[in-house]
């Protein structure tokens, strides 16, 4: 995800717990209401980016996973404050096909509402697992909403990047992210449509389903921050079935 060193450098912290490695199906329709914290943990700690991650910007309330972002300014000394949301997948996940329906940051307030991209924003969905050991990404920043990023991790500091451009904005709809991780190559798609195939610097060792939605200031990454923007990412469903 970040540009390297999330958590030597940004100080983005992980569950102490290591749950046991799924071998079986998993699905999530984020419909009941509540999130089911028996399938997931909600972050709240040190969000990369200097941000950090809240429970309380988690919302069930429309019948699907919202997750809130917020920036401030600290006043006098101007420094910025974002607080995002993230949820962890409770079990380690290995290769297999991982799917995800997502509507990235936007100020929609409710799934269906119009609402348009920010800069200082990253939509993630994802797998991670002890320091980029195994990192798999789908991401969007606020600054390039047209822009799908894709990266994978087998260290920290070995990364194969690509990208996409949908030509639309990515938060103006829902759509179908999924990818298919194999021995030595993954495989990046858009509403079915293959967009990306990696086969340098794949990982293979088993790895956290995550969602995320943080804020940033940088302006090679996400964007400067828009302090006073709330900000929504919306999703309706998580699936993984292991090869």
């Amino acid at each position: 995800m970040f540009k390297n060193l999330k958590e030597n450098v940004l100080g983005w912290r992980k569950p102490p717990v290591t749950p046991p490695s799924s071998g079986s199906s998993f699905n999530d329709n984020f419909d009941t209401g509540t999130l089911n914290t028996n399938n997931w943990i909600i972050s709240n700690w040190n969000a990369p980016g200097g941000g950090i991650f809240k429970p309380n910007m988690i919302d069930m309330s429309h019948g699907m996973l919202g997750l809130k972002m917020i920036q401030t300014v600290d006043h006098p000394y101007g420094s910025i404050q974002s607080i995002g949301a993230e949820i962890q997948y409770a079990k380690l996940c290995g290769y297999g096909t991982y799917q995800w329906t997502m509507r990235a940051s936007s100020t929609a307030q409710t799934p269906s509402a119009r609402g348009n991209s920010f800069s200082g924003s990253v939509s993630g969905l994802f797998n991670y697992v002890n320091r980029s050991a195994t990192e798999l990404d789908f991401e969007i920043e606020g600054c390039r909403p047209n822009i799908i990023q894709l990266t994978t991790w087998s260290t920290t500091n070995s990364e194969q990047n690509s990208s996409y451009n949908m030509g639309t904005p990515l938060d103006a709809a829902f759509h179908i992210y999924k990818y298919i991780w194999s021995p030595g190559k993954v495989q990046y798609f858009i509403d079915g449509q293959l967009i990306g195939t990696h086969t340098k610097n794949v990982p293979s060792s088993p790895a956290f389903p995550m969602i995320n939605h943080w804020g940033t200031t940088d302006p090679n990454w996400g964007g400067t921050a828009t302090p006073g923007i709330d900000r929504w990412m919306w999703v309706t469903n998580f699936n993984y079935k292991p090869l």
